[in-house]
């Protein structure tokens, strides 16, 4: 998502996460097994395996995508905006994105317990 410097949300893009893309492959293509992201540290542009062919493809492509939408919403705004990573791969992708500024795997929930404490302190003022 973009906001812009006043907090206004400007709109955002939605990519689908790593897990999904792996699935995703091994359910529509014929040659291609299930795999999971159990092991990231043999992630290289050089799979070796189809294993690690299908990973690196996954969190180096999930990677070039969120540069390339970083760099599209650059062009709109005329600057670099900050760049949050967050959700459950965020760990797996952080360092593959030395473009963001930073990585807070649970900024929604965080969000809920924002929303939640306001709501209760208007609860209390009533």
């Amino acid at each position: 998502d973009c906001v812009d410097d006043a907090g206004v949300f400007m709109g955002g893009t939605i990519l689908p996460g790593l897990r999904m893309s792996l699935k995703a492959l091994a359910r529509f293509t014929s040659a291609l097994p299930e795999i999971e992201l159990s092991d990231i540290a043999d992630v290289d542009c050089f799979g070796k395996n189809t294993r690690q062919a299908m990973i690196s493809g996954v969190v180096l492509g999930a990677s070039g995508a969120l540069r390339e939408i970083v760099e599209q919403f650059a062009t709109r705004l005329g600057k670099w905006p900050e760049l949050v990573i967050t959700g459950g791969d965020a760990s797996i992708i952080r360092s593959y994105c030395d473009f963001a500024q930073a990585f807070v795997p649970d900024l929604l929930l965080m969000g809920i317990e924002l929303t939640y404490e306001k709501w209760k302190m208007q609860q209390d003022e009533e």
